[in-house]
């Protein structure tokens, strides 16, 4: 998924690509921060009543459906519906992805597990994968990026779909052995 979604840091210059000023990059990414940091602070009831997995499920999902108005459309318009449903998405995983990492981390190596794969696995993804997706912009254009990003949130939905939440849902061993947001 982060490999796939490595292309739309790219953003910025298919803004201006699509004709807007400059200005318009800021406002987009203003709007899109104040819409995770209201909607930041009701993840963790979500994540309480339901589980990390439905919430990861549902980030990936949300990211997803962001991208779709905008490859159906790409303007700047789509732009800003795509940054406030992103912003959605990115609310939920970043909450459930650390909560997803704790109740599954061996005892005591939460923070370990949590630096190699919320900082260093993106980390060296981002020093292979953007190259190429800086190659491919060139090649292709920006578009085509965020079809290849809709594939990964796409993706990684029905991957914990299939491999956590179904396997739970049928008896398997997808439950976590504690929840890393305890119910009140």
């Amino acid at each position: 998924m982060w490999a796939a979604t490595n292309g739309t840091k790219f953003e910025a210059l298919f803004i201006t690509q699509l004709g807007a000023p400059t200005t318009i990059i800021g406002w987009a990414n203003t709007v899109a921060a104040g819409t995770e940091v209201l909607v930041m602070l009701q993840v963790d009831r979500f994540i309480r009543r339901f589980d990390s997995t439905k919430a990861l499920i549902l980030a990936f999902s949300l990211n997803a459906c962001s991208l779709i108005y905008l490859l159906i459309s790409p303007s700047i318009s789509a732009i800003f519906v795509m940054k406030v449903i992103a912003a959605l998405g990115n609310s939920f995983y970043m909450l459930s992805f650390v909560a997803f990492i704790v109740e599954r981390a061996p005892s005591g190596q939460s923070t370990t597990v949590l630096a190699l794969f919320g900082t260093t696995a993106n980390a060296l993804v981002t020093i292979v994968v953007s190259p190429f997706m800086g190659y491919l912009f060139d090649l292709v254009g920006p578009y085509w990026l965020y079809v290849i990003a809709f594939g990964g949130f796409a993706s990684g939905a029905l991957i914990m779909y299939f491999t956590v939440e179904r396997r739970r849902q049928h008896g398997g061993s997808g439950n976590p052995p504690a929840p890393a947001f305890p119910k009140p």
